[in-house]
């Protein structure tokens, strides 16, 4: 469920950027007018698309990594290697969520807008706290994933 929630939002996010941008390029060499909102609109929605992202490349384990010490250690120095990064990025979803929260509220509290757009630019803000709550989600999941023995190995995901 929470796979699709997140395919859905970075689908309709992407989807409608390429649209709007696409307009805009139509807009600004064929027509020669631009549109004044389009360019934030798609910045913001990039930005969301950005980090819900990020959920879904850590349900598929597919951030960027250094391998070089877990591809040639042992099983258990692997396995340890493995519980670290998850424990490690865990901590620091944590923090960007606390921030991302203090940060809303602070921008709540000032009534700043997005210049084109005139919404309040605390909506733009929320995909941070969201995104990394989200990847705290899928960094648990990893863990337990680990500690069950049901994680699939690197090595054994290039070879299919």
């Amino acid at each position: 469920m929470l796979t699709r929630i997140e395919e859905f939002i970075s689908f309709i996010c992407m989807g409608v950027m390429v649209v709007i941008i696409g307009m805009q390029v139509f807009n600004r060499y064929l027509l020669g007018s631009s549109l004044v909102w389009s360019e934030e609109l798609g910045r913001f929605l990039f930005i969301w698309s950005v980090w819900v992202g990020c959920s879904l490349a850590m349900r598929s384990d597919r951030h960027l990594r250094v391998t070089a010490l877990s591809e040639f250690s042992g099983r258990r120095m692997r396995f340890a290697l493995d519980v670290f990064a998850q424990v490690a990025t865990l901590i620091f979803c944590g923090f960007v969520v606390v921030w991302g929260i203090s940060m809303i509220f602070f921008l709540m509290r000032t009534g700043q807008e997005a210049p084109a757009l005139e919404v309040p630019i605390y909506w733009v803000y929320m995909a941070l706290p969201l995104g990394m709550a989200l990847m705290s989600i899928r960094c648990l999941q990893n863990l337990y994933a680990l500690f069950t023995g049901q994680k699939i190995e690197t090595s054994d995901i290039s070879s299919i």
